[in-house]
């Protein structure tokens, strides 16, 4: 009688003899020898546009008073740079003196095979920072496309974004958007909103604008902090409109009102506390909320809020609700209180 083991080896023979024969494997390929390449192959160069050449008298001026082209180095086509943005037919340049203390924005358009300048934007017209000895060191001034050509207010029209900054971006940063219309018409379209945009600014996402409020942004004294108060722009029927009194209240607004309602019980800093309760105040105005806005301003700016203050804080917060209920009760701009400000 045959054990377990012997029945299981004869089993495997058998299902071994029933299965179908393996395929023979194919021969193996040998390659026909190829002869060495005299060179190695070298990948096509990807270069730059042709610079645009310019016969314009405007330009002539500029290269006698020492302005350059300058490269936009971020836009770089192996390791190459240019001076031009180029989209269809139009173009977008730049020239600039050293030391950096100003820019031209140049516009041309191509036609008939030759560039033609449609207008030049002198940076030192459209914003007094350039010259402003506080704000603007002008050793670390420059500007530049922010992106390439785009359509910001998606209006169907090319425009362009141009930041400036000041101090590497540290003491400042704007920017202005330029549009071509079908006329070849530049039109700076960030020309009369009220106040400046940051270049911090998320452009790309949406038609809107926040809109920093230069009065408080600028106001240089050292004892007030600086305010970070704005306005929101959108794009309608062919302007930015304010639509501040339409958005909710921005998430500083609730964080300003918890800060200061936790403090509650300790003597009023106003180094600490002055920015808060004025942002407080200066964002309900501007979202159309000023009753609202005063009414709070006055509950929270109370000293019985504060006990304990002492006379040169407690001067100086009544200093300012003094100052601020003249303008409210004036129906005025609420600007800032120069209290301790140097002359």
């Amino acid at each position: 009688m045959r054990s377990p083991f012997s029945k299981l080896v004869l089993l495997v023979l058998l299902l071994s003899a029933c299965s179908p024969a393996a395929p023979e494997a194919a021969p193996t390929h040998i390659p026909t020898n190829t002869p060495e390449p005299s060179r190695t192959p070298q990948p096509t160069s990807t270069r730059p546009p042709t610079p645009i050449i310019l016969t314009d008298p405007r330009i002539a001026e500029l290269e006698s008073l020492g302005y350059t082209r300058s490269d936009f180095s971020f836009y770089s086509i192996h390791d190459n740079t240019f001076h031009q943005l180029t989209q269809g037919n139009l173009s977008y340049l730049q020239y600039r003196i050293e030391p950096r203390t100003n820019y031209v924005l140049v516009f041309t358009v191509l036609e008939n095979g030759q560039n033609r300048v449609i207008s030049t934007v002198d940076i030192s017209t459209i914003t007094h920072r350039v010259y402003d000895p506080i704000l603007s060191p002008i050793q670390d001034f420059g500007c530049a496309p922010m992106m390439g050509w785009e359509d910001v207010n998606q209006n169907g029209r090319p425009d362009i974004v141009v930041g400036c900054y000041w101090g590497g971006g540290y003491t400042g940063s704007e920017i202005h958007i330029f549009e071509v219309d079908n006329n070849l018409n530049v039109t700076n379209l960030t020309g009369n909103l009220p106040g400046m945009i940051s270049a911090d600014w998320s452009y790309q996402a949406s038609t809107q604008l926040m809109v920093i409020d230069p009065v408080w942004e600028q106001h240089d004294c050292s004892i007030y902090p600086h305010m970070f108060v704005y306005w929101m722009y959108e794009w309608r029927d062919g302007k930015y409109v304010d639509i501040t009194p339409e958005i909710d209240p921005p998430s500083s607004l609730h964080e300003n009102k918890a800060v200061l309602t936790a403090q509650f019980g300790q003597p009023f800093d106003g180094n600490r506390h002055i920015r808060r309760l004025t942002e407080l105040l200066i964002m309900y105005d501007k979202m159309g909320q000023r009753e609202k806005g005063w009414q709070e301003y006055l509950s929270m700016a109370d000293l019985e809020n504060w006990p304990g203050t002492d006379a040169e804080n407690a001067a100086w917060l009544k200093s300012d609700v003094e100052h601020f209920q003249k303008q409210y009760e004036l129906d005025q701009p609420f600007t800032p209180n120069n209290y301790h400000c140097s002359p």
